[in-house]
């Protein structure tokens, strides 16, 4: 008796290709018998010629027999066939720096940051400080190599506010349909790839995608600045499993992916040793030190910084993710982001401060004739807040004898309540923040700026710079009370 067996169209497609990868695996089980016999096997990833790490990261360099199975062809094509290729970053990566590999490509961007773009690096490099804490403190939670902070250097310089010609914003450069893929808020209230913790979150979980799909940091780096798609597509079509040789088919990738990696190397193995590469004044910027609290309400960002004893300029860049004069609507779980020295006196001056003064809302009655942009004219407002404010979706679907509500900023003058000073640092000193001026200091802590600048000898015009440190001792420095007016 003869037995036929019947298979689909798609298993016959791909099996011939699975039983070789098959009669190839066990192969090679056969051959090496133990993974001690690995462990000269040279990962293509980091060819022996350009490793100068003295780390032990023994398990980046093993060439593991199911790697051969799921950096295959017939396992990128078909990822449903072979479910036990994704693997768990946290568990099968170790938590290592990147290797420091230098090639003539890398070689190239070390020359540049030391030469025409030494003035940009630099910039980058005094800006670093300000966030590297927090986000390697994130990377680190999340299981990745905290080396993948310098993609947030050649990305953006560690600017939130960053924005490319390809609508890409913020320190991780997110495109609107990513970012909103890996949970950021973008919308007309705000945009939550300017919020760098909240931004660096989204990459982390990006990043760890990419390299459960692609198993090599080097070819996650590439998918991150071209799209997964276009990596996988360009190993399939030449064959190839590690970025170096996809890198060399020039027609394959762009010329910006091609120089990605060995542009984040060179910034990598300069920011670790700046001084080995001639940048020896660096002004670094204090890091960055916040508090979130909840705002159920909508509020003017003015009676915030005022609350919270802060200035206007320091509150936005603390939340360059806020793209309005007040606090989203309807949004009772929004938090804003406050000094940390000023949470508890902000929590208790906004108690005081009554609801119709933190935003104020008027009734329109809509005339015959009027327009939208002629009410938001007159109230001095735009048009976008008062279409969402009353569920309207075109400006056109306004009707003579309908009522409006109009969003208008509060009367600050008019909030009288009593701010107490910031509790003073138990150090009794104060690092010097971006955007910091005296009479802000002076204002936040009760303290009068005469007093500080003869404490501090600091010059008659009250010059101060980030990162330097104020003695505001107490026993010397008589506090006053200071009033939102």
């Amino acid at each position: 008796m003869r037995i036929v067996l019947k298979a689909n169209p798609s298993t016959k497609r791909i099996l011939p290709s699975l039983l070789m990868l098959t009669a190839v695996l066990l192969s090679l089980l056969l051959l090496t018998g133990s993974a001690s016999a690995l462990s000269g096997i040279e990962d293509p990833q980091y060819p022996a010629y350009v490793t100068n790490s003295k780390e032990p990261e023994t398990e980046l360099y093993f060439l593991r027999p199911w790697q051969l199975l799921c950096e295959s062809n017939d396992a990128i094509s078909y990822p449903k066939v072979f479910p036990a290729c994704k693997k768990t970053v946290t568990s099968n990566a170790p938590i290592l720096n990147m290797p420091s590999v230098t090639n003539k490509d890398v070689e190239w961007f070390l020359d540049y940051f030391q030469g025409r773009g030494r003035t940009t690096f630099k910039r980058w490099l005094e800006r670093s400080n300000k966030y590297t804490p927090m986000i390697r403190e994130i990377l680190k939670a999340e299981g990745l190599p905290e080396d993948l902070i310098y993609l947030a250097m050649i990305e953006s310089g560690f600017s939130p506010t960053a924005r490319s010609n390809r609508k890409a914003v913020g320190v991780w450069q997110f495109i609107p349909w990513t970012g909103k893929r890996y949970g950021l808020r973008i919308d007309w209230w705000i945009d939550e790839r300017q919020d760098t913790e909240k931004a660096t979150h989204a990459a982390a979980e990006y990043l760890r995608d990419l390299y459960e799909r692609f198993d090599s940091w080097y070819l996650a780096m590439a998918g991150y600045n071209a799209g997964e798609g276009r990596i996988a597509r360009g190993l399939r079509k030449h064959n190839v499993d590690n970025f170096w040789d996809l890198a060399s088919h020039k027609r394959t990738l762009k010329r910006e992916t091609r120089n990605y990696v060995p542009k984040f190397l060179a910034a990598m193995i300069i920011a670790k040793d700046p001084k080995k590469y001639g940048f020896t004044e660096i002004d670094y910027n204090a890091p960055i030190s916040y508090r979130r609290v909840n705002i159920p309400q909508p509020t003017d960002i003015k009676v915030i910084a005022k609350a919270a004893g802060t200035t206007i300029s320091e509150l936005k860049s603390l939340n360059p993710e806020l793209k309005r004069w007040f606090t989203p609507p309807n949004d009772t779980n929004y938090t804003i982001k406050i000094p940390t020295e000023s949470v508890d006196i902000f929590k208790e001056n906004m108690a005081l401060i009554p609801t119709p003064e933190r935003v104020n809302f008027l009734r329109h009655k809509v005339k015959r004739g009027e327009s939208l942009w002629e009410i938001s004219r007159r109230y001095r407002t735009s048009i976008k807040p008062i279409l969402y404010l009353n569920n309207l979706r075109s400006a056109r679907f306004i009707r003579e004898g309908s009522t409006l509500v109009i969003p208008i900023r509060s009367k600050t003058k008019s909030v009288r309540a009593v701010v107490k000073v910031a509790s003073m640092p138990s150090s009794g000193t104060y690092t010097v923040r971006s955007g910091d001026t005296l009479w802000d200091i002076s204002r936040r802590f009760g303290i009068n700026i005469k007093k500080i600048i003869e404490l501090n000898q600091l010059p008659k015009s009250g010059i101060i710079r980030p990162g330097q440190r104020l003695d505001l001792s107490l026993n010397e420095v008589p506090r006053e009370d200071v009033s939102i007016n």
